[in-house]
């Protein structure tokens, strides 16, 4: 026989654990961890060597797409005015329309920052099930802006190595 916390002794703790549920403050923080990401992606981006190969556009194409869905959701749910979505661009370079999408995904989180900082000012608070929906939507977005990132990564570093080989 084992000796230990049995798991239902685990998920008593865990209970006990998650008693508060999302603020101002934590979806705030949580606002600038992904406004952080999204400049960083803005800075790889910006590599005027980069050349993406087709499976690499197709990908970010649709990460950071549905990144910023989830977004201007989040923002939405915050009651800050998203207006229309990003139309989708019809410029050659691929690389601009994923500038595009990231400086929309960077407006609509300063929108609802703003919004949530003057609910806090104001004394009012939101739904907390809107609070937990704007996390949740936020969590997918910075998950999919991470794996943008290595994805640029990868392709910058690509790159280093091909100038690095001397013929």
């Amino acid at each position: 026989k084992t000796e230990g916390p049995s798991p239902f002794d685990l998920a008593a703790q865990g209970k006990a654990a998650v008693s508060t549920g999302p603020t101002h403050e934590s979806v705030l923080g949580q606002m600038n961890s992904t406004a952080s990401v999204l400049g960083d992606l803005q800075t790889q981006l910006n590599n005027k060597n980069l050349n993406l190969r087709q499976s690499q556009k197709y990908l970010l194409r649709n990460k950071l797409t549905s990144a910023n869905q989830n977004i201007r959701t989040a923002a939405q749910k915050t009651g800050a005015d998203v207006g229309p979505p990003v139309q989708q661009f019809n410029r050659k370079n691929p690389v601009n329309k994923f500038l595009g999408l990231l400086a929309d995904s960077q407006n609509q989180l300063s929108n609802a920052q703003t919004k949530i900082k003057e609910l806090n000012s104001n004394g009012m608070s939101m739904n907390p099930g809107d609070l937990l929906l704007i996390q949740v939507k936020l969590a997918k977005a910075q998950q999919e802006l991470e794996y943008s990132s290595v994805l640029l990564s990868t392709a910058v570093s690509d790159i280093k190595t091909l100038f690095n080989i001397q013929l």
